[in-house]
């Protein structure tokens, strides 16, 4: 490994491709999970989604910069994570709750925040672990393990 901590950056690697995944399969079955659970479409698949996405790229993009320069790569991770999954294992207990479309609301935005800054910090840290290999091959890595993890999440 090229860095001292090759274990640590190889383990939060792992763990984000994993994340990107569990988020494809978030982002496939949204509907399918607020819908049976008396959800409108538009809710469950329009503002949701939106609030994961827009929330996780914009908190994405201010953290980068944050961090960017530092040695705190991999804590960040692994407290996203963390969030990611709480906020995750709430909303699967929101969605047996009925009208509850602001408690759910903030949880996907909390869920997207969490997640969607993984994939950048794990794109960073796959570079760092690989150095020889190119940065984009090893980020790119990242993403099609993520890409493949997803269908094995959802069946």
């Amino acid at each position: 490994m090229a860095s001292e901590g090759g274990w640590e950056f190889s383990s939060a690697v792992l763990l984000g491709a994993i994340r990107i995944g569990h988020n494809s399969m978030v982002q496939s079955l949204i509907v399918q999970l607020l819908c049976p659970a008396g959800y409108s479409n538009i809710f469950s698949s329009t503002i949701c989604a939106t609030l994961i996405i827009g929330p996780g790229v914009a908190f994405s993009m201010f953290l980068t910069r944050v961090i960017g320069g530092t040695e705190h790569h991999a804590l960040t991770a692994k407290i996203c994570a963390f969030v990611s999954i709480a906020s995750n294992v709430a909303f699967t207990f929101a969605i047996k709750l009925s009208d509850q479309e602001i408690l759910i609301a903030s949880l996907c935005v909390i869920y997207g925040m969490s997640t969607l800054v993984l994939l950048p910090l794990s794109c960073e840290m796959a570079a760092e672990t690989a150095y020889p290999v190119g940065g984009g091959t090893a980020g790119g890595l990242v993403c099609s393990l993520g890409e493949i993890i997803g269908p094995i999440f959802i069946y």
